[in-house]
């Protein structure tokens, strides 16, 4: 599965000056030799061939060069494919470039304090600030109410009724996470970022930003240096974002870069799920329901081994009820079980240290 040709398209080119700078966009047209190739396999093969035959290959930080047209100071700063209509293996890619906005002239310090005009040598900047959001309650503490004396006051379980039916909908919270945002300057736009997006750190971590200026609680000179230094635990942390965009800083053209990380250390970033269903195992030597376990003889071939839970009339109940964790019904007064699951991909986060400012040591 690859690109099999690539051309330039007229339609669609595009640009203009103002006052701001110069934009351009250029369209390619791209055909690849099958339909299951998508975005992301049209990207990659922009970003790792340089020519392709004898045509030379936009990607992003390139200059602006399409068929007699080149502007070496606009930079490509998004790529764009788009599947042709009426068509499953051919696309239209536009790239867009623009001359970088010039920012104000400024003097920062590196990580040892001394004084530095160029932004690459800059630390990390950082902001902290709070995100609320809403989320279903899956487990509560029980403070009393039902007749039976079947849950134990003070403890924690799923929220249910008096005869244990979990609540649909259920009942919903607020909670809070912290938002780092880090902002940096670099020469070339990060790599890694499809392993930093909406990751979540696997292990602990720590980071830090240096500054030999700070001072203690007493105000005294702080030896130590950190203006900030924080560690978490694993699945708390996730990259919501990293953005970008090319500018002209003290004379040098960059990328001013800025990534922001949740921290949820309430909850983190895995999910707890309610084990529940209307179904149960029905394989060999499991329950059947009416008293008995299943054996090899009760099944036809290929029937699925599960069997609907019936209620005590003999009819498959409709609502979900409360498993154990081995795919039979809870016994009253059994605690729930939480079944856990991973729905971000989650990575060693010293791997992102282009992203946010991580002790490697």
């Amino acid at each position: 599965m690859s690109v099999t040709n690539i051309a330039l398209a007229w339609a669609g080119s595009t640009g203009s000056s103002t006052k701001q700078g110069r934009e351009y966009t250029a369209t390619y047209r791209v055909e690849t030799d099958t339909h299951l190739d998508q975005t992301k396999t049209i990207v990659d093969f922009f970003r790792d061939n340089a020519r392709f035959n004898d045509l030379a290959l936009p990607y992003l930080d390139s200059s602006y060069s399409f068929a007699n047209d080149v502007d070496p100071v606009a930079l490509c700063d998004s790529i764009a494919p788009k599947r042709a209509e009426n068509s499953q293996q051919h696309w239209t890619v536009e790239f867009h470039y623009k001359t970088p906005d010039e920012e104000e002239e400024e003097t920062g310090e590196t990580e040892s304090g001394e004084a530095s005009n160029n932004p690459l040598d800059w630390r990390m900047t950082c902001d902290v600030s709070f995100v609320d959001y809403t989320r279903p309650v899956t487990k509560a503490t029980y403070r009393g109410g039902f007749a039976h004396n079947f849950l134990e006051v003070g403890e924690q379980y799923a929220v249910v009724n008096s005869s244990f039916a979990v609540l649909d909908p259920p009942l919903e919270r607020s909670a809070m996470q912290q938002l780092y945002r880090f902002g940096y300057y670099r020469n070339t736009y990060p790599g890694w970022v499809d392993q930093a997006f909406r990751a979540v750190n696997r292990n602990p971590f720590r980071i830090q930003i240096r500054d030999p200026n700070t001072v203690d609680e007493r105000g005294q000179p702080d030896g130590e240096g950190a203006i900030l230094d924080s560690t978490f635990l694993d699945f708390t942390c996730q990259i919501s974002s990293v953005n970008g965009a090319i500018v002209r800083k003290n004379g040098l053209t960059l990328w001013r870069m800025s990534t922001e990380m949740l921290v949820d250390n309430e909850f983190g970033f895995r999910v707890d799920v309610l084990d529940q269903g209307v179904t149960a195992i029905g394989g060999d030597n499991y329950p059947d329901g009416m008293g008995g376990n299943f054996v090899e003889a009760n099944w036809a071939a290929g029937t699925p081994a599960q069997r609907r839970i019936m209620d005590p009339n003999g009819m498959p109940i409709t609502e979900p009820i409360l498993l154990n964790g081995n795919g039979q019904p809870l016994k009253l007064g059994d605690p729930p079980v939480y079944v856990t699951w991973s729905i971000y991909p989650e990575v060693d986060f010293r791997i992102l240290n282009d992203f946010i400012p991580v002790v490697l040591d």
